[in-house]
């Protein structure tokens, strides 16, 4: 599966991916991403908007400089 990867950041007030080559994607609502969480790795959620990520074992609130891929 194709993807993008980059680090999260809040440009704007809005949740944004920001990439190695410095380009910006905004993150949708209701987008199927994965996080690496800093316990458990890479987990799959759905971005909730607000920073909130839903996956299997509960709600992640992502971080300035979390890496998070967007899957295509």
């Amino acid at each position: 599966m194709d993807s993008i990867q980059g680090n999260y950041r809040v440009i704007d007030g809005s949740g944004k991916l920001y990439l190695e080559n410095n380009e910006v994607v905004s993150l949708t609502v209701g987008k199927a991403i994965k996080i690496m969480h800093p316990e458990h790795g890479w987990l799959q959620g759905i971005y909730q908007g607000s920073g909130e990520v839903v996956y299997p074992q509960g709600t992640y609130t992502l971080k300035e400089g979390d890496v998070i891929r967007i899957l295509k």
